[in-house]
């Protein structure tokens, strides 16, 4: 019985430290994908002033 009560409490503390592992990935990938769109938008503004330094 005492086995069967450290055990749920390992499993509790073991989905707990997977739901915080799964919350810090989620922001990591938002942050990932903001800077990426961040650095995208840079890249088309850089695009587009240079094609109009060749083009004009």
């Amino acid at each position: 019985m005492r086995d069967d009560v450290s055990f749920s409490g390992a499993y509790k503390k073991e989905v707990h430290s997977l739901q915080s592992l799964f919350h810090y990935a989620l922001f990591a990938s938002y942050v990932v994908i903001y800077f990426t769109s961040y650095q995208i938008q840079c890249l088309q503004s850089i695009i587009i002033i240079r094609y109009h330094q060749i083009y004009d």
